[in-house]
């Protein structure tokens, strides 16, 4: 999608990654409204609060990544996955990595059951996706990074029925 310029309000872009992995780009109008911060909403629904970008090449993924929006990716102590600082101090967080079946741009949001949210995924006529492959990736990482496996948290992967790829987490 070429940059368009929603009447000043927002301007937005869409392209693909190395992968062919579909990514959007916003940027807020230059001088905001007063009062008119960009901000997480204060809602009532499941807070995004991760995102995760998983290529055919970690390496190659994360160079693209932080080439592209200069966010610091350390992959030193865990080359296959590695945390991304946006260099915001504020908003969502996210991993970059690859080497495994699946690679997609997703986001993650909080839920309070992982099962349950996954049962209404299948309900509302998305589909579950696992990648034993990802899910060793991940827990590998968090070990290199933490010094042992976070049993406490757990994470699951959907497609909605349009197909798109969306992520949950439980602490």
């Amino acid at each position: 999608m070429p940059v368009t310029d929603f009447g000043g309000a927002v301007t937005i872009a869409m392209l693909n990654d190395p992968d062919g992995l579909l990514v959007g780009l916003v940027q807020a109008p230059a001088e905001p409204s007063q009062g008119d911060q960009p901000a997480p909403s204060p809602g009532p629904g499941e807070p995004v609060t991760w995102f995760e970008v998983v290529g055919s090449d970690a390496a190659r993924t994360q160079r693209f990544y932080a080439g592209l929006f200069g966010w610091t990716v350390d992959s030193s102590v865990f080359p296959g996955y590695a945390v991304a600082d946006t260099g915001t101090s504020r908003g969502i967080r996210g991993g970059i990595g690859g080497g495994v079946a699946s690679c997609w741009a997703t986001i993650y949001a909080k839920v309070a059951d992982v099962d349950q949210t996954l049962s209404r995924v299948e309900q509302l006529g998305g589909s579950r996706v696992f990648d034993p492959g990802l899910t060793a990736l991940k827990s590998a990482s968090r070990a290199a990074l933490y010094g042992s496996v976070d049993d406490d948290m757990r994470t699951g992967e959907f497609r909605d029925p349009a197909g798109n790829v969306f992520g949950i987490f439980q602490h």
